[in-house]
């Protein structure tokens, strides 16, 4: 355990407790969103849905709290010096007697249910939490770790759903919620909040692949075929190599030959020694009945690996079938 001498102390102990009064007498500063009227998380997750601007996040403020108690005070210090020490249990226990005498606090009441849920004590953190008026977003977000831990997930989809209202602008809520839908199979719930990521994070081109590859999960081509366009005008280079098959497989599978040849120029044009390009390309010529185009890109892969046996066996087949005996 450290030591301190005397007057190292009294620091400490000077400090703590101007923290404590600072944080207890003015919570009335602090920022956070009044309670919706409707305590549904359903109806609350569907007004969300709805939504399609983004607005700034919402800035209300706390009532003041009531007047200090001298001796929650006192408890609440003593709380802060056992959580400076790292003596989580007697820490709780002072909280837990600065909550008896003062639970409208709701410092008090967030760093009890804090100690409670640290000691894997979800249940009684949550009677906790559930009984404290003034909630911000840190009393929220512990309230989804509490139930994440109880395994309630409904609830903690209507905790991060609130929180995407009162934080619209924070992307972290759309990832949460997105991760939490996809668990459940909820499709167009998990879209919605992609595509809340991506107004938000317009340039990461990463989220747009996820949503486009659950969007062809889901069969959904157009929207699909969409978004990898989109991804591919943000990132057109070998890092985004992804986006270019999954863009040009979905033209040639809906015998769009034309468009799929085009991505894929477009990609050796950034990688023109890329061999999964051209073995892609000459795969959608053949489609498209251009076998002398095909024949250009599978003697380059020949080019490039010259000791690759498939590469010269389709060659081979490709001069066949242009009737040039001689050279297959």
């Amino acid at each position: 355990m450290l030591k301190f001498d005397k007057s190292q102390y009294s620091i400490i102990v000077l400090i703590v407790v101007t923290v404590a009064f600072l944080a207890l007498a003015g919570c009335g500063s602090q920022y956070t969103q009044s309670q919706p009227s409707d305590e549904s998380g359903q109806q609350v997750g569907r007004s969300a849905h709805q939504s399609n601007a983004i607005p700034a996040n919402p800035e209300v403020v706390l009532p003041p709290e009531p007047p200090l108690d001298s001796l929650a005070y006192e408890y609440y210090v003593n709380g802060l010096l056992y959580i400076g020490i790292n003596d989580i249990v007697n820490a709780s226990r002072s909280f837990g007697k600065a909550y008896i005498r003062y639970p409208d606090s709701r410092e008090i009441s967030y760093s009890y249910a804090q100690t409670l849920f640290s000691l894997r004590k979800s249940d009684s953190a949550l009677t906790i939490l559930n009984c404290t008026v003034s909630r911000d977003v840190d009393i929220y977000k512990l309230m989804a770790r509490c139930y994440h831990d109880l395994k309630q997930m409904d609830s903690v989809r209507s905790i991060y759903l609130r929180l995407s209202e009162m934080q619209p602008r924070e992307s972290h809520n759309y990832s949460v919620l997105s991760s939490l839908y996809r668990n459940k199979g909820d499709v167009d719930s998990t879209v919605w909040a992609y595509r809340k990521l991506i107004e938000l994070s317009s340039d990461n081109y990463r989220i747009q692949n996820d949503l486009g590859r659950i969007l062809l999960g889901a069969s959904r081509r157009e929207e699909a075929r969409a978004v990898y366009k989109s991804s591919l005008e943000v990132n057109s280079t070998s890092s985004n190599i992804g986006a270019v098959f999954a863009l040009a497989e979905l033209y040639a599978e809906d015998q769009h030959f034309d468009s799929a040849r085009t991505v894929y120029e477009q990609a050796l044009v950034i990688e023109p020694e890329n061999k999964m390009i051209h073995h892609q390309l000459i795969a959608v010529l053949m489609q498209a009945d251009s076998i002398d185009q095909a024949l250009v890109h599978a003697q380059k892969v020949v080019d490039l690996a010259p000791r690759d046996k498939v590469a010269i066996r389709r060659l081979g087949v490709l001069y066949y079938v242009a009737d040039s005996l001689d050279r297959a």
